[in-house]
């Protein structure tokens, strides 16, 4: 009779384990699966990131060349404006004479 108890003890035992390890297996898929999405999350957002740098660093020498421009027609603006006031001054001083 203890015979039978002990099986039946160890029986119990036994599927209450293998029901705990089938548990931390399906866990385990899980936390997987979890991790794979992570995973392509983090993939996309250096992705992203990569892209946006690659976006700013554009937008930078963008406006680089732009400020280039600018003051190169700030330059040509000043030179004429100097002309024009030299010119006037020239017109003043023969209005004068």
């Amino acid at each position: 009779m203890f015979m039978g108890w002990a099986q039946a003890g160890l029986r119990e035992l036994s599927e209450a384990q293998a029901r705990e390890l089938q548990e931390k297996q399906n866990q385990r898929e899980n936390l997987e699966r979890e991790l794979q999405v992570c995973s392509g999350e983090r993939d996309q957002l250096r992705r992203r990131l990569h892209e946006a740098e690659a976006a700013q660093e554009r937008l930078r020498e963008e406006q680089e060349q732009q400020r280039g421009q600018l003051q190169e027609e700030l330059g040509q603006l000043r030179a004429a404006l100097g002309e024009e006031q030299r010119l006037r001054e020239l017109h003043e001083a023969e209005g004068r004479a």
